[in-house]
């Protein structure tokens, strides 16, 4: 409301005379204030016209109705996703709605650690938070005032740099037959890895996220493999050679130089490293019954083996840079029975020592590699 007044006129020639009380007022009347009623007078929150000789104004203070929190968001600094381990990773929130000074403020890093606040005054310049340790973790933002809360969630990968990767393969395998390969990756915690497995020639990996593999080799011959391991923005790889042969290739191969047949011969290799190996030598299938009581084939056979052996004729490659020595270390007698009913035969029994030389040293040097200091 305004008030409107009426001023006497003065007379002609009369001059202005200053002073609140100078002039009468004839009437004097309430009135609602138009928008030609503000001219040269300022406007204030009661809405009342008033006079200009007041030199300040003030507004009434009045609180604003408070709001609850709506359109929470936890960001980090730089927009990614990914975070290294042992390093700062500083996470923003947002709130597009609610009371920023009454709104209590809550943020778990998903690694068991969880801070509060009063009001975003204390977080305007972010969180910062270091992982200790690998791995996927759900960061949960909470706000909450006297009228509502919400909820924002970020799933943050924090990786660790890797150092070093080693390819673990067999030395041999085997034509047609599952061989199993794996990667060793230092450090050992590192999270989620992706690994890329090369095979030969081949011009697409496999991709998978177990540190090992089976795999089928078909041919013959000396096969590359190559891991690579990728964790973030890193990428390291190794590469090994592995000799695949057919069954028994190696064996039949290396006795070629005794000129011994095929069919006379019968070999049971033990496990473990260095290794041993029983050699059965078997009389000829078409001997008459009088020949086959006499041993001197038998015994000639023995003896053009016995010296190939001695003058290390029986060796074979394991792999390249490998080679493997057959030697002699025990000869005995042993009979063999037939299943058949009234037939048997006689056999020279051979114990061999299957030395590694090669592949002694090669161990060796691997075991000082990497288990000493």
């Amino acid at each position: 409301m305004g008030e409107r007044k009426i001023f006497k006129k003065r007379k002609p020639g009369v001059q202005c005379a200053l002073g609140r009380d100078s002039s009468g007022t004839v009437v004097s009347e309430p009135c609602v204030c138009a928008d030609w009623d503000f001219e040269w007078y300022r406007r204030i929150v009661s809405n009342n016209c008033t006079d200009g000789l007041r030199e300040k104004y003030t507004a009434k203070a009045q609180m604003c109705p408070g709001k609850a929190p709506h359109g929470l968001h936890v960001v980090t600094t730089d927009g990614r996703l990914v975070a290294e381990q042992g390093h700062n990773a500083t996470f923003i929130i947002l709130m597009e709605e609610g009371d920023l000074q009454r709104t209590n403020i809550q943020l778990d890093f998903g690694d068991g650690i969880a801070v509060s606040y009063a009001n975003f005054s204390a977080i305007e310049d972010g969180i910062k938070h270091v992982y200790k340790s690998a791995g996927i973790f759900q960061v949960t933002a909470y706000a909450e005032n006297s009228l509502g809360s919400d909820t924002a969630v970020l799933f943050l990968h924090v990786v660790c740099p890797v150092e070093h990767v080693h390819l673990r393969v067999p030395f041999v395998a085997i034509r047609n037959k599952e061989v199993n390969i794996s990667a060793v990756v230092w450090p050992s915690q590192l999270g989620t890895l992706t690994y890329f497995w090369w095979f030969g020639n081949s011009t697409k990996p496999l991709i998978t996220l177990d540190s090992s593999i089976s795999f089928t080799f078909l041919a013959e011959g000396t096969n590359t493999i190559t891991v690579q391991v990728a964790a973030g923005n890193a990428l390291i790889q190794d590469t090994k050679d592995i000799a695949v042969h057919g069954p028994h290739s190696s064996v039949k191969t290396s006795l070629q130089v005794t000129s011994v047949p095929e069919d006379q011969i019968i070999v049971a290799v033990f496990p473990g490293l260095p290794t041993s190996a029983e050699l059965f030598i078997l009389p000829p299938k078409n001997l008459t019954e009088r020949r086959k009581g006499n041993e001197g084939d038998l015994e000639q056979i023995v003896e053009t083996l016995f010296n190939a052996l001695n003058q290390n004729l029986v060796q074979f490659e394991l792999k390249p840079g490998v080679q493997v020595i057959v030697y002699v270390t025990q000869l005995t007698l042993a009979p063999l029975v037939d299943s058949g009913a009234g037939h048997s035969s006689s056999a020279m029994l051979m114990l061999l020592s299957v030395v590694f030389v090669g592949l002694a040293v090669f161990l060796i040097y691997k075991f000082k590699r990497y288990v000493l200091p």
